[in-house]
C-alpha cells in the first residue's frame, strides 16, 4: 500500500509540475569586450617599512602592502 501512494505521488508531482526551458545567462564579467577608449592604468607597488627593537636595537623591514609580502628576506639593522 504504502509502495502504490508513493508512486501515486510522484507521478503527481511529474504532472503537476511546470515544464520551463533553462537558458544560459548573459555574461557580465570583466572579460566582456570594453569600449576603446578605456586605458589600463598600472599602479607602483605599496611598500611599508616596519620597525621592532630588541634589546635596544632597532632593526626594520619592508612589507609590500599590495602583494603581502615581505620585501626584504631577513630584518636589517637600524645604524644609526
Amino acid at each position: 500500500m504504502k509502495y502504490k501512494i508513493f508512486i501515486l505521488f510522484v507521478f503527481s508531482v511529474m504532472i503537476f509540475s511546470p515544464v520551463v526551458n533553462i537558458r544560459a545567462a548573459e555574461c557580465s564579467g570583466a572579460y566582456q569586450t570594453m569600449s576603446t577608449n578605456v586605458s589600463i592604468e598600472p599602479r607602483a607597488d605599496v611598500i611599508v617599512t616596519k620597525f621592532r627593537v630588541i634589546n635596544g636595537v632597532v632593526q626594520y623591514r619592508r612589507w609590500n602592502e599590495t602583494k603581502g609580502v615581505w620585501v626584504d628576506d631577513d630584518w636589517i639593522t637600524d645604524n644609526v
